[in-house]
């Protein structure tokens, strides 16, 4: 791929040989196009729309990078691309620009969020299996507030103690079953909601709140604490109870007393 987010098809030999070059048109869960605009080959292939087969991630720089179909073990590993992509939503979306900087054509990925075991911020792609943008970084803060709605996690590591990348922000509602299980949701423009969903440890915090320990799914810590507040137990009498039930039992499992 060239500075100007132009796919070339080179021939590899004694003297290398562009046969099909063109411009990028849209990017898909497993799937790059690309047309035709400029070719060496004797055939006609002129203005024709090819679309390479593979699979999306992101690289240790959190850059999105197409890894092509049978190039996983060639010299040309990976298609990066080096701009900034952005949240639109709960899409992200990637901007194609000229050296001038004018936007030529905008790629956007459809997905859902996640968190893996490794503790990462995963987007998965749909109608997808393996593609996906699995992003380096950690939890902003150790310390999240209900009410406030949102998750920031920070891209990147640390650059002698000043944060080394930027601040993915995740807009949603917390919400807890009646299982006791913990997911954040994320509203879409469908209507729907897409939820993130947490392993939790749920221990008395002060004034009557309840501290929720976030973990992975299978239990690994991600440092974080969620605090929810009395409020948001308002109308879930049964919720309550079960929340209460459960700080009774860890109370006899840990052989010490407690009131909530």
């Amino acid at each position: 791929m060239t500075r100007r987010h132009e796919l070339q098809y080179v021939r590899r030999g004694a003297e290398e040989e562009i046969i099909l070059s063109g411009p990028i048109l849209q990017a898909e869960s497993t799937g790059l196009t690309f047309r035709a605009a400029q070719q060496s080959m004797d055939e006609d292939v002129l203005g024709r729309q090819f679309t390479l087969q593979g699979t999306w991630r992101a690289d240790p720089e959190n850059r999105l990078e197409f890894i092509v179909d049978g190039q996983h073990d060639g010299a040309a590993k990976a298609l990066i691309f080096q701009g900034a992509w952005e949240l639109d939503g709960r899409q992200i979306i990637y901007r194609l620009r000229s050296e001038s900087g004018r936007t030529l054509r905008v790629l956007r990925f459809e997905g859902k969020w996640d968190i893996d075991e490794s503790k990462r911020l995963v987007y998965l792609l749909e109608r997808s299996s393996g593609s996906g943008f699995r992003f380096l970084g950690a939890f902003q803060t150790p310390s999240i507030l209900e009410k406030k709605g949102e998750i920031r996690y920070q891209l990147g590591g640390e650059v002698q103690g000043r944060p080394a990348g930027p601040v993915i922000t995740l807009f949603g509602k917390w919400k807890l079953s009646r299982t006791l299980g913990l997911s954040f949701e994320l509203p879409s423009r469908n209507g729907h909601t897409q939820g993130i969903n947490f392993g939790a440890v749920f221990s008395p915090g002060s004034d009557g709140d309840v501290a929720v320990e976030l973990q992975t799914r299978k239990g690994k810590p991600l440092g974080v604490e969620l605090t929810l507040r009395r409020r948001f137990f308002e109308g879930q009498g049964e919720l309550f109870a079960r929340v209460r039930r459960s700080f009774r039992e860890s109370a006899v499992e840990g052989g010490i007393r407690f009131r909530w």
